[in-house]
């Protein structure tokens, strides 16, 4: 079950060209508490859509090391343990003006320099668990995703201050985390998603009990006052409240897969990355069009999906 669930949240692409727009980071803290941001890869972006972008660096977190390119995503170089990455699975990178930070299967690898050399951060620095899923920063803060809790840091990632469910957090299995600049919200694998309203000292948690759809949480962001919640079994729960209610939806309501691996919105567009396609909306996630391999995708499951 673990493998397989981390298997699905490893980036492929962190830069891409899609429509016009450059997407420059998988998460850009410039944006990150901007409610009308555009959200991708790991949650909040910053797209520049011009009439003729141009762009040289593309990052790619894989299954096999940090790949960069340095020609618009022609050829690559790649970043391993060789090079003093913490581990070779790579699941995301949090671009912070001139500072990387790569989240992996062995800690969270900072880098000033492009990805040249790095400095590891893990438990003996007071993250939760090595095993870093995402990581997210606003106000100062880095916060970073574990199977170990939610880790906080106020020092630029150099130690950190472990959040668990002793803190309330519903499950330590922290997935992924957005910053709206007031709360934070925070997705838990069991425990459902938990709010912080004081920058992760405490949390009070939304389960299936408030109506969410399931406590399995994969995903989450937050666009145009709407949050949309993925689970690994019953699709996503979309709520206008920051989780005082919810609208669920899922394969009955025409979603291609109730297993959601990534969500991303602009406006009234989402895209729901699944199991088995992508669903597109045009009506913030209230109805979708679906697209699977019968349209060209290369794989039924889809691990992720810019625009």
């Amino acid at each position: 079950m673990l493998s397989n669930w981390l298997k699905y949240i490893s980036l492929i692409l962190i830069l891409a060209i899609i429509s016009g727009c450059v997407v420059q980071s998988a998460r850009n803290p410039s944006t990150e508490s901007s409610d009308n941001s555009s959200t991708l890869g790991n949650g909040s972006t910053v797209a520049t859509c011009t009439a003729n972008p141009s762009y040289s660096t593309v990052y790619a977190a894989t299954s096999g090391g940090f790949s960069i390119s340095s020609d618009s995503g022609t050829s690559f170089l790649n970043k391993t343990t060789a090079n003093g990455l913490a581990a070779n699975t790579v699941y995301s990178v949090l671009l912070n003006g001139g500072t990387m930070y790569v989240s992996t299967a062995g800690g969270l690898s900072i880098t000033t320099d492009g990805g040249a050399t790095y400095s590891n951060r893990t438990t003996s620095q007071g993250l939760g668990n090595n095993a870093v899923l995402s990581a997210t920063s606003a106000l100062g803060k880095l916060f970073a995703a574990t199977l170990g809790g939610l880790s906080i840091s106020s020092d630029g990632g150099n130690t950190y201050s472990n959040k668990t469910t002793a803190n309330g957090l519903g499950n330590n299995w922290v997935a992924s985390s957005f910053h709206d600049g007031t709360k934070l919200f925070v997705a838990t694998n069991g425990g459902g998603v938990c709010i912080s309203t004081d920058n992760g000292s405490s949390f009070s948690c939304r389960t299936t009990a408030n109506g969410l759809a399931s406590n399995n949480v994969s995903w989450l962001i937050k666009n145009c006052g709407k949050l949309y919640i993925g689970t690994t079994d019953n699709g996503i729960s979309v709520s206008s409240d920051d989780g005082q209610t919810f609208t669920n939806r899922n394969t009955t309501n025409g979603l291609a897969h109730n297993f959601v691996q990534r969500i991303i919105a602009s406006s009234n567009v989402v895209l729901i990355s699944t199991s088995n396609g992508l669903s597109i909306s045009n009506d913030y996630a209230s109805t979708f069009s679906n697209r699977t391999t019968a349209n060209g995708l290369g794989g039924a499951t889809v691990n992720d999906a810019k625009f």
